[in-house]
């Protein structure tokens, strides 16, 4: 179980982290800004964002295709090159699918969202209530809380 900073660092920061933090404080300020404007322009323009976000998973996929090609070749020897060369494969025509019919994309990755919510409520639900662990319950709430979410991508992907 991963711990609090201040609780694996003798329960405050240490004074290298807070001068640094004071040193680039204008940075920090910035950033955030910048976070803040962007997400405004992507509320603003959520299809656009979508278009461009599969274009930048098309790709991603394509240059993993291009990686997963190239490994396979160097390594000709081991007996999972021709695995890589069939991933390779599958990865670039999921990438040109996706450049080609980004709408179509968008809806799949839409819908393959949806379902990860659904078994991840599912999963917390059942998982919370079979083991009983400390504060079991606020889990077990939080699954069922997945069916909202997976609704509003639902909705999403049929318009």
């Amino acid at each position: 179980m991963a711990l609090p900073y201040e609780v694996r660092h003798g329960g405050e920061l240490d004074s290298k982290t807070v001068e640094y933090i004071h040193q680039h404080r204008i940075w920090f300020i910035v950033l955030g800004a910048a976070l803040i404007g962007l997400g405004l322009l992507v509320a603003a323009s959520s299809v656009t964002a979508t278009i461009v976000s599969i274009f930048f998973l098309a790709g991603v996929l394509i240059l993993e295709s291009v990686i997963r090609i190239i490994a396979a070749f160097s390594a000709r020897e081991w007996a999972g090159s021709l695995l890589l060369v069939l991933a390779g494969a599958f990865y670039m025509v999921a990438g040109i699918l996706s450049f080609r019919h980004p709408v179509s994309a968008a809806v799949a990755v839409t819908l393959l969202f949806a379902v990860l919510f659904l078994t991840m409520g599912f999963f917390r639900l059942i998982t919370s209530i079979w083991y009983r662990f400390p504060n079991w319950g606020g889990v077990a709430l939080s699954g069922p809380s997945a069916v909202p979410r997976t609704r509003a991508c639902d909705r999403g992907a049929s318009q």
